[in-house]
């Protein structure tokens, strides 16, 4: 198993290799010098606990957070399975809150009938470089038959479970300046959703690796990625399959961990409930298939003595 492909897409935004006319070997380099940062970050564990939410969802729009950090939302139409990992979100060892949000789909005002949905958390613990060892279950919710029949407006149900990691990253989160009482918010996250998207449209390679470095950092630590897997994570980054970027729509804050972090989402929601903001089409995966589109959607943080919001 390739746990690499598990979480590459919650973060990796994918654009266009000939990017300000850079020679392929200065973003050889570039990339080297990226992969090198990575992999001096990552620690030596003697153990690796690999935790996961399994979700089964059906005619509803989910939101998952862990200790109120948004970690995955999905509008499940029909029924579908997801599988998402949870190590990045669990900051460190201890009591973890996991919340579960439902709301309608398809700007319906109450819970669908046919409404379903049930998460299993749990982990494995990894031996070697990718053998998982035996799953050992640590919460199960399963959506009462009587909130199925009741129609609410929404849903929402918070779940403790115990967790137990080798990694603290728990400073930046705990020290982070609160972005709701910050007089300048709205121009912090102006400043950052441009700066965004204006390395998209313009293909500065070295601005969308600066806005994403530290989160990777992270990321390939505590999901113990191989010196192979950080070198394909960075090949994904590289500006390569993006074919038009789409205008930023009017959008609004969305203040989350009583206002250390935040998001923003479009005024208007598609036909799935998603507020996307960062948007943008890619080339088709196969010869004469059609554009894909794909979204960036991050959450944002201002660090202790920092002036500048960065990626949580």
């Amino acid at each position: 198993m390739k746990i690499k492909q598990l979480f590459i897409l919650s973060f990796i935004l994918i654009c266009s290799l000939k990017c300000n006319n850079i020679s392929k070997e200065e973003i050889t380099k570039k990339s080297k010098k990226m992969e090198e940062e990575i992999l001096n970050n990552q620690k030596k564990y003697s153990e690796k606990p690999y935790y996961t939410a399994k979700i089964q969802a059906q005619a509803c729009y989910y939101e998952i957070f862990i200790n109120e950090i948004p970690i995955f939302s999905f509008g499940a139409a029909g029924g579908i399975s997801n599988e998402i990992p949870l190590n990045y979100e669990i900051l460190k060892s201890g009591k973890q809150i996991l919340k579960v949000r439902l709301v309608p789909m398809f700007n319906k005002l109450q819970l669908d009938k046919q409404i379903d949905f049930s998460i299993n958390v749990g982990f494995n613990n990894i031996i070697g470089e990718k053998t998982l060892g035996e799953y050992m279950q640590t919460l199960r919710f399963d959506l009462p038959q009587k909130i199925k029949d009741a129609e609410l407006p929404f849903f929402e149900i918070e779940l403790p479970f115990e967790a137990k990691v080798p990694w603290d990253y728990s400073s930046d989160f705990n020290n982070a300046q609160n972005l709701k009482n910050n007089p300048n918010v709205n121009l912090l996250i102006d400043n950052i959703v441009k700066k965004l998207h204006f390395a998209l449209l313009n293909k500065d390679q070295n601005t969308f690796n600066s806005l994403f470095i530290n989160t990777i950092k992270k990321q390939c630590d505590v999901m113990y990625s191989s010196s192979k897997e950080v070198k394909e994570i960075i090949d994904y980054m590289q500006l390569s399959k993006v074919k038009s970027v789409l205008p930023i729509p009017e959008y609004q804050i969305v203040f989350y961990a009583n206002g250390k972090l935040a998001r923003v989402v479009s005024k208007d929601k598609d036909e799935y409930g998603n507020q996307y903001v960062v948007k943008y089409k890619v080339n088709p995966l196969m010869v004469g298939g059609e554009e894909g589109e794909s979204s960036e959607n991050q959450i944002f943080y201002l660090p202790k003595g920092k002036t500048e919001l960065e990626f949580f």
